[in-house]
């Protein structure tokens, strides 16, 4: 249901990138940190399932030449911690 009802909005190329590959991150790190609890008994924080999400799309839009062309002009830092001014 989550992909079936991801809103489409207008944004920066740089963002669009992001909003498109946001819910398959957000399912894979909480699938992937959800068996580091269980099968590891590591810690389920909000905090690391945020920056684990976040890295995890830097890292996805190395995968397209056209998302890694998009990404050249910024840097981790930025989708770190202006993460809210960049869906507006």
């Amino acid at each position: 249901m989550l992909l079936k009802f991801w809103p489409n909005i207008d944004l920066t190329e740089f963002s669009h990138y992001i909003w498109a590959i946001l819910p398959y991150a957000i399912m894979w790190v909480i699938w992937c940190l959800r068996n580091d609890a269980i099968f590891n008994n590591a810690d389920f924080l909000c905090e690391k399932v945020v920056i684990t999400i976040k890295a995890t799309i830097w890292s996805w839009l190395e995968i397209s030449k056209d998302s890694l062309h998009c990404r050249a002009g910024h840097a981790f830092n930025e989708l770190r911690t202006e993460w809210a001014t960049m869906f507006r």
